[in-house]
């Protein structure tokens, strides 16, 4: 997902530091919100690690994206 939040929120200008960064902070907002709705349900159960890894593998999707991208871009 972080991936994908970073080329959705990458312009033409190739900043992608700043990018990376909201798009960590939305996954990390996401993972939470999912969290919250899992409450509500009689067949799940909300988890602040699972919050906490939905967060970090946004963080790390970002970061691998960027990383890839430059790479490839050379």
């Amino acid at each position: 997902m972080g991936g994908l939040l970073v080329r959705a929120l990458t312009g033409r200008q190739g900043k992608t530091l700043n990018v990376v960064v909201a798009a960590s902070v939305i996954g990390f907002v996401f993972g939470a919100f999912i969290e919250v709705c899992q409450s509500f349900t009689t067949y799940r159960e909300a988890s602040v690690m699972d919050a906490l890894a939905n967060g970090a593998g946004a963080v790390a999707g970002s970061f691998l994206y960027r990383r890839l991208n430059a790479v490839r871009e050379g």
